[in-house]
C-alpha cells in the first residue's frame, strides 16, 4: 500500500509566477507526490456559477488569485517535472479542462462542482489513463451515489472521491473519517484535508481509515510575501508543518503494513518459545 499526497497551493502563491513555483519546490521537499493549483479563464464566469458568491464580491478575488496567464501551465508543469512531482490543476468551467488537459496527470473536481453532472461529463473526452479525483465536501449520501452513477464511464480504478468537509478550518469533530470506509464501494479513497493546519496528524488518521489519497493545504515559509488578505493562506501549513504531516501520513501506511498474518523478523528469535501442539506438560 502507498498513498498518494497532493500539496494544495491554492491561492497561496498570490497569483505570481516566482512564488506558485517556490511552492512547487518547497512542496517537492516536503515530500509531495503532486502539487495543485486553482484556474479559471473568467473569473466574471466563475463567479456567476457560484450564484450567491457573485454578489458577495468575490470575483475581484477570482480574478486576482485565480485568473493566471495560461501560459504559466507549461511552465508550471515544466517546474514540476524538474523537481518530480505531477503538476494538477483544479478548473471552474467546462471549457477550461481542454487548457489544462496537456498538463495535468489527474484532474480535479472541487466540492462546488461535484453535483454539476455536465461539469463531470465534460472530463469524458480528455482522460485516458487519467484519473477523475473528486471532493465530496458538500455532497450527502444520495449525491455521492451519485456521482458514481455520472461517471460510470470511467474504470473503477479512475474515479477518486475525495472524502472532506468544506469548512474552514473543519473542526476535528467534522472529520467523520468512517465514512471513508462507508463509501468504499463508491471510489470513496481519498481525504481532503481542511483542519488547522496545526494538526498534523490528521493525514495519518484518513489512512488508518481507508485514504489512499490525502490532499492538504500547503503556503510558503516566509507567510509575509503574500497579501495580507490571501483566502487561502490562513488554513495551509508551512513547509515545516507540511513535512510533518507527509512524515506522520507515510508512517500510519507503514504501521498498517499487510493484512496477511505472518511471522514478522522481529518476532522470530522468540518462535523457539513456542508451545507445541500436544506436547507434554
Amino acid at each position: 500500500m502507498s498513498v498518494y499526497m497532493i500539496a494544495e497551493a491554492g491561492a497561496c502563491g498570490d497569483g505570481k509566477l516566482e512564488l506558485m513555483m517556490q511552492q512547487i519546490t518547497e512542496a517537492s521537499v516536503a515530500g509531495a507526490d503532486a502539487v495543485k493549483f486553482q484556474w479559471t479563464s473568467d473569473a466574471r464566469m466563475m463567479s456567476r456559477r457560484r450564484g450567491s458568491a457573485y454578489k458577495d464580491g468575490y470575483e475581484d478575488i477570482y480574478r486576482r488569485y485565480l485568473q493566471w496567464p495560461v501560459e504559466w501551465h507549461r511552465t508550471l508543469w515544466n517546474h514540476c517535472e524538474l523537481h518530480g512531482v505531477d503538476y494538477m490543476c483544479a478548473v471552474y468551467l467546462p471549457q477550461d479542462i481542454a487548457t489544462v488537459a496537456p498538463y495535468v496527470r489527474h484532474y480535479k473536481v472541487s466540492s462546488f462542482e461535484t453535483n454539476d453532472a455536465e461539469f463531470l461529463r465534460a472530463h469524458r473526452s480528455h482522460i485516458s489513463n487519467a484519473r477523475l479525483i473528486v471532493s465530496t465536501g458538500l455532497s450527502n449520501d444520495a449525491e455521492c451515489r451519485a456521482i458514481t452513477a455520472t461517471c460510470d464511464w470511467l474504470a473503477p480504478e479512475q474515479l477518486v472521491l475525495l472524502h472532506c468537509n468544506s469548512a474552514y478550518p473543519t473542526p476535528l469533530h467534522d472529520m467523520h473519517l468512517l465514512a471513508i470506509r462507508r463509501y468504499a464501494d463508491y471510489g470513496m479513497r481519498g481525504y481532503s484535508d481542511h483542519t488547522d493546519p496545526s494538526h498534523t496528524m490528521t493525514g495519518a488518521y484518513a489512512v488508518l481509515a481507508g485514504a489512499v489519497y490525502v490532499e492538504a493545504h500547503v503556503r510558503l515559509s516566509d507567510r509575509s510575501v503574500v497579501s495580507t488578505d490571501n483566502p487561502d493562506v490562513p488554513h495551509a501549513m508551512t513547509p515545516m508543518q507540511y513535512t510533518e504531516y507527509v512524515r506522520c501520513t507515510r508512517e500510519a501506511v507503514n504501521i498498517l503494513g499487510v493484512s496477511t498474518k505472518h511471522l514478522t523478523l522481529s518476532a522470530s528469535n522468540m518462535k523457539r518459545y513456542e508451545v507445541q501442539k500436544h506436547s507434554a506438560i
